[in-house]
């Protein structure tokens, strides 16, 4: 099995820069792209498989780091990068996809003739509207028809973020709580600036950066000129199936995303952290008429 069509990033000049040989080892279910290749979730609507595998170069004993020379645990060296950098990257791969959600992507935008080529087309998007995710850097798709069955997207992944059960779990400052919600907030209001409609959007597709927090009165006054103290964590999202391109998101559309994502208090939330979310989120892109309803729908 091979692939009629391949994409790449603009940093990529063909599948060697991932260490791949061939296009069907990432279109074939039964293989793996790596012999350190790590499966980590199977999902549904054709995802026969989601696998996390390195880049050449990559430190075997960290399991991620980004540095030059490469080697193992006992130091020695076992690869050069290949223009791509180094790390890990994560292959998700359709096989057999149903037709309902193939028909759903060739004939809605972003018009798509696969799943993968769907995803891809959505992160594009999401991110030239300024909403963060993983790096797209390839995607294929078996077959040179109108609809292709089979087909791969690979992401970079996301190095240094957590879940936000993870980042809820653990003790923060107040402060660093505030900045968390208005970042949470901010990423929302991009979500719904790009008119990209989730109707499968939750909390668990999303995963947040660790950022050191530092006090006002630590920070102290020999810090180099214009160094960002207590800036906003990072908010990345990781799953658009069953995305959908709108000229404008609908009230019913918006509330539906926000009922999906927003945390509330049994997860640990305060009120008025959820206020502030809502807030953030809507009033860029909604008038307030159109926030109340919202904010109704919601409650």
């Amino acid at each position: 099995m091979d692939a009629a069509r391949l994409r790449f990033d603009a940093e990529l000049s063909g599948l060697g820069n991932l260490g791949i040989e061939s296009a069907a080892q990432l279109l074939d279910p039964g293989a793996l792209p790596s012999a350190r290749a790590q499966v980590v979730g199977r999902g549904d609507t054709g995802t026969a498989v989601r696998v996390r595998f390195p880049l050449p170069g990559t430190p075997e004993a960290t399991g991620g780091a980004t540095g030059g020379a490469t080697g193992d645990a006992a130091g020695r060296l076992t690869g050069a990068p290949r223009g791509a950098g180094t790390g890990w990257v994560v292959l998700e791969r359709w096989n057999a996809a149903p037709w309902g959600p193939l028909m759903r992507a060739r004939f809605t935008r972003p018009r798509s003739a696969s799943l993968a080529e769907r995803a891809w087309n959505l992160f594009c998007h999401l991110r030239a509207a300024g909403v963060g995710t993983p790096q797209p850097l390839a995607v294929g798709a078996a077959g040179a028809g109108p609809l292709a069955r089979d087909s791969f997207l690979v992401t970079r992944e996301l190095a240094g973020y957590e879940t936000p059960a993870q980042w809820i779990g653990r003790p923060h400052r107040p402060e660093a709580r505030r900045r968390a919600f208005t970042a949470l907030g901010s990423f929302l209001a991009n979500l719904f600036g790009s008119g990209v409609f989730l109707p499968q959007l939750a909390l668990d597709q999303l995963r947040i950066s660790a950022v050191a927090e530092v006090d006002d009165d630590e920070a102290g006054c020999d810090h180099a000129p214009g160094l960002k103290k207590n800036r906003m964590p990072g908010i990345a999202l990781t799953d658009v199936t069953g995305g959908v391109i709108r000229e404008h998101l609908s009230v019913a559309e918006a509330a539906a995303m926000l009922r999906g994502l927003a945390p509330r208090q049994e997860d640990g939330i305060l009120p008025r952290e959820r206020a502030r979310l809502f807030l953030v989120a809507t009033r860029r892109n909604f008038p307030r008429g159109q926030r109340r309803a919202i904010w109704r729908a919601c409650s």
